[in-house]
């Protein structure tokens, strides 16, 4: 037989002069009528704590006083020694003998005559930390009388200079079913130099050099953590590379500049102003599919993205949810080459069904039009191990009627089911998993039907590492016009996306 609750009748506050009793109930878990729980009372204290370091405090002292007040019923007295207001009259900075002290004051949220407010300094604290280029920050609070401080900051700087090179292995031709073992393989290679912190300014500049039978690729990039002295996030890049597609192969150059606003943990906003002239050469389809067929091809464009990210883990992610939205404007600048518009939506979901049994689906749905064609190298393609993997990689939808290539579309649908889960119980990084994909590419965005709407299955296994699952997948092309009804092979590292 359950007893009677036992309530707090009264809260009160004494000892206070700098704040309202009703500013200390706001921060606060207990309330009068509510339950009267001792445990939440040492919370309560350690909140009221809390709010008074925030407000630049020093030396506060508060305990709790508590009295009967009848059947059940208590009083609770919270006795506060607010101790003193403390402003900061000095920031002393240390280690920094790479980067200028500017580049650390505007990361601070403290300055000289400030109060010492607690959040302040852990905020400081969390941004010098973010900008990726001290090893570690160290904030120590130095008292020079009961109301003044000087606050030293000892920051750790990284090495400036980091140099990588990544080889790997792929197939000079596409595997067939289970002929993944029978085909050649040949070297693809990444090589990268990044220089950190260049002038002392939390910038970074990096060369990028990829080579692989699909992409030869060199991006140039500055990356700096203010934009004319606002803080977002900007990067500048130059490029140049060729592009082997099953349909065509394309010189390609441009530059970009790139603009991040984070609104909070969870969100970001993104825009970016890009040129870029593509050829197409070596072109397997019918001139009439293509724009302009060996003329280079301009587009000047503007994007605005939106994402939204919850997952748990943006490498190896198994509960929360991602959204992406982006707009592109591509408009004529030199000359009336490029004039549309692009939307590209996509939306994941992670939900654990059963412990380490998880269900994954995701979400795709891209369209455009304007008042030109989008060019062949503009639209949406679809097929391999990343999208639907019930065909080869960008042969799902439209095709040349001649060749039998594939075209692209200006219109994307497509959705993926997965559930993964691990295969023994002693090896949690090994898992398997059956899927389930279905969507197109279509011409027009008029075209979308469900009708049309082609579907796959298959399986696989997968093992978790840091830098991403390692995939071999099989899948089924369930409307396979070829009718083979053979498996296609997939071996990927990371993600779907």
């Amino acid at each position: 037989q359950e007893g009677n609750q036992q309530k707090i009748q009264r809260i009160s506050f004494e000892g206070i002069q700098s704040f309202d009793s009703r500013v200390l109930f706001e921060q606060i878990g207990s309330s009068e009528g509510g339950p009267f729980v001792p445990l939440n009372l040492q919370k309560d204290m350690e909140k009221l704590e809390s709010h008074y370091l925030n407000q630049g405090f020093r030396g506060t002292e508060i305990t709790a006083r508590v009295d009967e007040a009848g059947d059940d019923l208590f009083s609770v007295t919270f006795r506060i020694n607010e101790g003193n207001k403390v402003k900061i009259e000095k920031i002393i900075i240390t280690g920094n003998d790479a980067t200028g002290r500017k580049a650390i004051l505007r990361e601070l949220r403290i300055k000289e005559g400030d109060y010492a407010r607690s959040n302040g300094i852990r905020e400081s604290k969390r941004r010098l930390e973010r900008l990726g280029i001290f090893t570690s920050v160290q904030i120590e609070e130095i008292s020079l009388s009961p109301e003044r401080e000087n606050v030293v900051i000892n920051v750790r700087e990284g090495k400036r200079n980091y140099a990588s090179l990544g080889l790997g292995l792929e197939t000079a031709t596409k595997p067939e079913a289970f002929g993944i073992w029978d085909v050649s393989w040949r070297l693809r290679g990444t090589a990268e130099f990044i220089r950190s912190n260049v002038f002392g300014s939390a910038g970074q500049a990096s060369l990028v050099g990829q080579y692989s039978l699909a992409d030869k690729r060199a991006v140039l990039s500055w990356e700096q953590p203010y934009f004319f002295g606002l803080p977002v996030v900007t990067s500048w890049n130059t490029w140049v590379e060729q592009i082997y597609r099953e349909s065509y192969t394309s010189d390609g150059k441009g530059m970009s500049m790139t603009t991040i606003k984070r609104v909070s943990e969870n969100v970001m906003f993104l825009a970016s102003l890009k040129w870029a002239e593509t050829t197409l050469i070596d072109l397997q389809i019918e001139p009439n599919e293509v724009d302009r067929q060996f003329s280079p091809y301009s587009v000047t464009s503007l994007t605005g993205s939106f994402i939204w990210d919850r997952r748990n883990d943006p490498i190896n992610p198994h509960r929360g949810s991602f959204l992406s939205l982006a707009l592109e404007k591509a408009f004529p600048l030199l000359e009336d080459e490029s004039n549309y518009v692009k939307t590209f939506i996509r939306n994941q979901h992670y939900v654990p069904i059963l412990s380490e049994v998880i269900f994954n689906m995701t979400f795709r749905l891209g369209f455009g039009g304007g008042k030109m064609n989008i060019p062949i190298h503009e639209r949406f393609f679809a097929g391999g191990s990343n999208s639907f993997r019930g065909e080869r990689f960008d042969e799902l939808g439209p095709v040349d009627e001649v060749s039998g290539k594939p075209v692209g579309g200006e219109a994307l649908l497509l959705l993926n089911f997965e559930v993964t889960f691990p295969i023994f119980l002693a090896f949690r990084d090994l898992r398997g998993t059956f899927f389930y994909d279905v969507g197109n590419v279509f011409e027009r965005i008029e075209d979308i039907a469900l009708i049309s709407m082609q579907n796959a299955v298959g399986f696989g296994i997968r093992y978790r590492t840091p830098l991403g699952p390692i995939r071999l997948e099989f899948g089924w092309n369930l409307n396979d016009p070829r009718e083979e009804r053979k498996p296609l092979v997939f071996f990927t590292i990371g993600n779907l996306f």
